[in-house]
């Protein structure tokens, strides 16, 4: 946590009171002014989306340990194409409806963002695939390759260099509440439908983001529910197969990859 308030200091943001551990970067904090209180407990810090994320808040929001509980995975999806892109495109899913005629696509939204503050975010979506969370890409993508042998006279991608071209963040969500009665996580974990509405539920896993690193052409967004497992875990075997579908490798070869 501490590495995201050095950088929502460098990007302008007042994170006084973050809930960082001592560390180095906790020193650069503090010469910079930063007044740094270890084990700030999250209940502790109220999330106001009615302004803009300052403090606490905001070093909230930028972990994912925010409580904002409705977003989709479209929306996470439309977010990280945002940072490839540089613009926020609205995901359109009909393009004409009979009898009426094409759709009109709606604008791109400006992020107000400059390069730079982008480009430090960009880098950081490569380095946990390259280094970090989701560096098993690379192994469960040749794994994907062979369990999905390649269609004859149909485009194919090695995996070391599909790997290259994929940038993300993997997530972990905590989930607090009551499993539905008679539900799938119910039959699962009978204790969970009897449990208190504040106590905790197996995690959710994430891996959100784009392809290819430049010019991005694709994002994606990956949910599983209450797996309890950490996002790059469970779902970077499932990201892995789906770059290895037939309709993915086609794309791919249609101009996605350099």
């Amino acid at each position: 946590m501490s590495g995201i308030a050095e950088l929502l200091v460098n990007l302008g943001y007042d994170v006084s009171g973050s809930d960082a551990k001592t560390s180095d970067v906790t020193d650069r904090l503090a010469s910079l002014g930063v007044r740094v209180e270890g084990g700030l407990p999250e209940s502790a810090v109220k999330l106001d989306m009615d302004s803009e994320p300052t403090g606490g808040e905001a070093m909230r929001c930028a972990i994912g340990q925010a409580r904002i509980d409705d977003v989709t995975p479209l929306q996470v999806a439309v977010a990280l194409g945002a940072v490839g892109h540089g613009r926020l495109r609205p995901p359109q899913l009909v393009r004409s409806i009979e009898g009426y005629g094409d759709v009109p696509a709606r604008s791109p939204v400006d992020l107000g963002c400059t390069a730079e503050q982008l480009d430090v975010i960009r880098d950081a979506l490569s380095d946990v695939v390259d280094e970090g969370t989701a560096a098993a890409l690379l192994a469960e993508l040749s794994a994907a390759a062979q369990r999905h042998p390649a269609e004859a006279g149909s485009p194919r991608m090695e995996p070391g260099k599909l790997v290259r071209l994929v940038a993300g963040k993997t997530g972990t969500a905590q989930v607090a509440g009551r499993a539905r009665e008679g539900g799938w996580l119910a039959q699962r974990l009978p204790e969970a439908a009897a449990q208190s509405r504040d106590a905790l539920l197996p995690d959710h896993s994430w891996i959100a983001g784009y392809l290819p690193r430049e010019n991005p052409s694709l994002a994606f967004a990956i949910l599983l529910e209450h797996t309890g497992r950490h996002g790059g875990d469970a779902c970077v075997p499932v990201l892995a197969d789906l770059l290895y579908e037939p309709a993915m490798q086609r794309h791919l070869a249609q101009g996605a990859a350099p």
